[in-house]
Parts: C-alpha cells; structure tokens; sequence
C-alpha cells in the first residue's frame, strides 16, 4: 500500500532564502509519508523549525505536530509575518529575557558585536555542534548560525540562521531581528571574555595603565572575570560610532 501523499507547500518571507533559487517563485508540490508530521515535512524542504512561526493548513492554524493530508494547501510564516495575519497561533515560545545567545564558530566578529551593545553572548571557536545544541537547550539561549544543520536539531527552541557573511551586515540582521537598539546596554559586557564590567577604581589599577591613559582619563571599568580593562579613549568612541550608525540605519529603515 502506498502511503505516500502530496500537498502545495508555500513558503513566505525570509523562509525562501532556505530554498533553492529555482523553487523561490512557485509554490511547491512535496510528497511525504503520511506519517510524516508538518514539522519534518517543513525540515525536510530545508526550512529550519524556530525560523518558522506560524503554519496555515487550508487558512486554518495548525502546530508542528500536525499531521497533513492529500492535496492540502500549506503556507508557512516566518515571524515577521504573524503580526499580520488573521489568526493568532504563535509557534515559537517567547524569547528569553533578557536575551541571551550563543554563536557558532563562524561569527567570532558577531559575539564581540553583540557584547558591545551589552548581551549576553558565549562564543568559542572549538564549539562542536551538539555543544552549542545543548548549551542552548540547557541556559535558555537564542542559537545564532551559519550553519542551518544546528537549527533542525530537536532541543534547539530559540534560532537564526546569520545570512550574510559580511560582519556589518551581520549587525545590522540582528540588530532588526530582534529589536537590540531598544534593549542594549553598551559597554556592560566584555568584549573579551562576555563577563559582566563593573566600576573600577583608578588608583587600583594604576600600575596596568599607559602613561597618556593615567593623565588623561579617570573613569574606568573592569571585567570581573578575565581583569580587562575599558576606559573612554578613541577604541571607545569608535565603538559608539558603530552602534549608533547601525541603530539609526534601521529606525530611518536604510
């Protein structure tokens, strides 16, 4: 007996960057077991689980679970659509607060991005990716990637594939997706280590600092796990430069 059937997939938003170029502009005709619930159906198309927010199973809202049948029509939403639509099904739980990330090795320059504006972010370049799966699952973080294999995996709640390769461009993706010009607390994090920066006294680290640095600041900060030291020199501003230029690109939408 053949248990396979077939439904019209139609993928909207940022969901088409997962497919191929040539399935971008029609809908797609899948074949699947009937077994096969809607959530596998949709990983196996490429289309990772937390990019997806709400499924529509003939304009009614369905869950992940569900299971479809012949000849049904599916559209699936990123969450940048759901605000719009005329349901209200939320597939994915809401973020964690505040927010925290953990980042794949391939954005090293995205982690130090991140603790600049204050979040939360573990990064290593050794990270395997069952490592970075269970660390997520675990401490409740958001998992950022270039890899979309790490976003199938079933523990994964919360994560996004990074599109672009270009760190700038990186920001600014992340910067939108999640709203982090409202929400950031600059320079409360290391850059360095993502441990937490605490007032410092200047006296105390007198002997650490150049001599141009002990004559012309007098304000200093210090992370309480790896002893960095910040201070509002030029590395500073440049910084601030970069996290206002971003923050006032997507408010004017650039």
């Amino acid at each position: 007996m053949n248990n396979n059937k077939n439904a019209l997939f139609c993928f909207h938003g940022s969901l088409i960057d997962f497919l191929s170029s040539k399935l971008r502009k029609v809908p797609l005709i899948v074949s699947f077991d009937s077994s096969a619930s809607i959530k596998d159906i949709i990983e196996s198309c490429g289309v990772p689980h937390p990019e997806v927010d709400s499924i529509a199973v003939n304009n009614c809202p369905v869950d992940f679970a569900f299971h479809p049948g012949d000849n049904d029509r599916i559209d699936v939403y990123p969450f940048s659509f759901s605000s719009n639509l005329p349901y209200n099904l939320h597939l994915q739980p809401a973020l964690p607060q505040p927010l925290s990330f953990i980042l794949d090795v391939h954005l090293g320059k995205l982690a130090r991005f991140l603790r600049m504006m204050g979040f939360d972010s573990i990064y290593s370049n050794n990270f395997e990716d069952k490592e970075i799966v269970s660390i997520a699952s675990e401490k409740k973080r958001i998992v950022l990637t270039r890899d979309i294999g790490i976003l199938k995996y079933r523990l994964v709640t919360w994560g996004y594939w990074v599109r672009s390769t270009k760190p700038f461009n990186q920001y600014i993706e992340l910067v939108n997706r999640y709203n982090l010009c409202s929400q950031a607390k600059p320079f409360s994090i290391c850059i360095n280590c993502n441990g937490v920066l605490i007032p410092a006294e200047k006296e105390i680290l007198i002997d650490r600092l150049e001599p141009n640095t002990k004559r012309y600041y007098s304000v200093f900060k210090q992370c309480i796990s790896c002893g960095n030291v910040y201070w509002e020199g030029s590395h500073m501003e440049k910084m601030k430069s970069v996290i206002k230029t971003i923050c006032t690109n997507i408010k004017t939408g650039v």
